[in-house]
């Protein structure tokens, strides 16, 4: 029978062997350059890449850059649906826990945005199923267990880390993927230098028929058009306001099909979180992740027969 859950471990599966392959192109320059010699990557990708080589894991394909971390967040939306699950279902979630953190740490390293899925992960993991503000021994049991789970994975990486290989904490990498919480041990603010580059990016468009019906441009040969990277305003210079709200419009309508073929409360909520992942992303950069949302939305609409019990499985 396949199943939502089946379809999330082939995702955290094809997520995981390119996390350790981003590890080991960044410890293995050999197979860094075997692996990049056999991508095609256009003349734009390639000058970031060689700015950025030591300062991020990159993995193969997709799997790198900005998009590398709407995946691995989105990753973590789906581990924190599967902990909900598990623990409800009475059953240990000490494995999600340290897979949560494994793709939170890798990612957070391929793209400071997996932070996003993070935050909305732990979020999702504690929210009332019911919308009421209030406490249950299930939900506090749930919170501790995670919590509590994943501080000490983090204290005991940290302290081996620490132990063993003290130079990791000086390199430019770790500079990099906790710039913001470095800077407000520093400084008292949370920034980044890539969010402070964000706020120069709000260029609005200076015509009416641009924000109508956009320019019809995306990319350009130096970058991207307009020299904005804000997801709404590329779709706005694109096709312009009335095509940004279509192409938002049809992902959310497919979050709530989604919701009403399953019928669960937990995958319902999952599915809401989503969309916040969506929307908030957008304003960092274009975050396309209708991929995912049709692999969800095909295995809603597989014949009844090869999941009948898709319901009881998820009603939690």
């Amino acid at each position: 029978m396949f199943s939502v859950e089946k379809l999330f471990k082939y995702i955290f599966a094809a997520i995981i062997a390119n996390s350790v392959l981003a590890v080991a192109m960044y410890l293995m320059p050999s197979l860094n350059a075997f692996i990049f010699s056999i991508q095609n990557f256009d003349d734009q990708a390639d000058m970031v890449i060689e700015e950025v080589l030591n300062l991020r894991l990159m993995g193969m394909g997709i799997g790198m850059f900005f998009m590398g971390g709407i995946i691995w967040g989105l990753a973590l939306l789906f581990v924190a649906y599967l902990i909900r699950v598990h623990s409800e279902q009475g059953r240990g979630i000490l494995g999600l826990t340290f897979l949560y953190f494994f793709i939170m740490l890798v990612g957070t390293f391929i793209a400071r945005t997996t932070l996003v899925g993070a935050l909305l992960g732990f979020v999702y993991i504690c929210w009332p199923r019911d919308w009421r503000l209030t406490l249950s021994k299930p939900g506090l049991r749930r919170m501790f267990f995670f919590y509590g789970t994943l501080l000490l994975i983090i204290a005991m990486a940290v302290a081996f880390v620490f132990y063993r290989y003290p130079q990791v904490f000086d390199s430019e990498i770790v500079g990099w993927a906790f710039e913001m919480f470095i800077n407000a041990s520093d400084n008292s603010e949370v920034s980044t230098g890539s969010t402070q580059h964000l706020g120069t990016m709000f260029i609005w468009p200076d015509n009416v028929k641009t924000w109508l019906i956009g320019d019809g441009l995306f990319n350009v040969q130096d970058g991207y058009y307009m020299g904005t990277d804000v997801g709404y305003l590329r779709l706005i210079f694109y096709f312009g306001i009335f095509g940004a709200i279509i192409f938002f419009g049809g992902q959310f309508y497919l979050f709530k099909v989604i919701s009403l073929l399953y019928k669960t409360p937990l995958l319902r909520l999952s599915m809401l979180f989503m969309a916040v992942y969506v929307l908030v992303l957008n304003i960092k950069g274009f975050a396309d992740v209708n991929a995912f949302i049709f692999l969800l939305f095909w295995v809603a609409v597989l014949p009844d027969k090869t999941h009948a019990n898709r319901n009881e499985m998820y009603t939690r």
